[in-house]
């Protein structure tokens, strides 16, 4: 798989997209439209967030955190966190146990 094909914006709104996943592991690859976001929220999974394109900004539990290409965000379980898209931006989502 070609990572760059798989990217897809749609106009004020979120894609995503499973790319692997396992009894204890997901990928997946979420594309979020320039002002879009996701308002706080959490999951009983642990996670790992890289950037692979765009700008945004990223709460994590109360933190700012500027998203852009590179950036790798750590999560624990249960973190509350939410995130708003400044320009398209893609980010890979790792979940796991």
């Amino acid at each position: 798989m070609q990572l760059a094909s798989e990217i897809q914006f749609r106009e004020g709104g979120i894609y995503s997209k499973v790319l692997a996943h396992g009894k204890h592991f997901s990928c997946t690859l979420m594309c979020l439209a320039k002002g879009t976001g996701m308002d706080e929220h959490s999951t009983p999974r642990a996670g790992v967030l890289h950037v692979i394109q765009g700008r945004g900004s990223f709460a994590l539990e109360g933190t700012a955190l500027r998203m852009e290409p590179g950036t790798i965000i750590c999560m624990k379980a249960s973190a509350p966190h939410a995130l708003t898209a400044e320009e398209n931006v893609a980010f890979l989502l790792y979940l796991y146990e």
